[in-house]
């Protein structure tokens, strides 16, 4: 028996594709970076931005949704989202590594 309760359906839900995570922090998990290989979306965890990091995020005139939240991803995990970029171009079948931007 799970501790965690899913959905009936969570495995329809999305197919992430673990692309790595930072050892070196607290616990080794966070920050984190998945592909969803059915939207070739990059997903990632990080800190949740604190009040000083979300009010200075407002400052530069960029609102932030209630639906979306700030975060802080180290520079030196900026492999992980190159890694990521790479695990898209390779689902996609574009042997350059250079996947199309999705539209937004």
């Amino acid at each position: 028996m799970s501790i965690i309760e899913h959905p009936p359906d969570w495995r329809q839900i999305m197919a992430l594709r673990l692309v790595g995570g930072d050892d070196e922090s607290e616990g080794g998990g966070s920050p984190a970076v998945w592909v969803d290989t059915e939207t070739y979306e990059i997903v990632v965890q990080g800190l949740t931005g604190d009040d000083p990091t979300r009010a200075a995020a407002r400052a530069t005139g960029k609102l932030t949704p209630d639906h979306e939240s700030i975060i802080r991803f180290p520079d030196r995990l900026y492999r992980l989202l190159v890694e990521a970029h790479d695990v898209i171009a390779e689902l996609r079948g574009d042997i350059r590594g250079d996947a199309p931007r999705s539209e937004s």
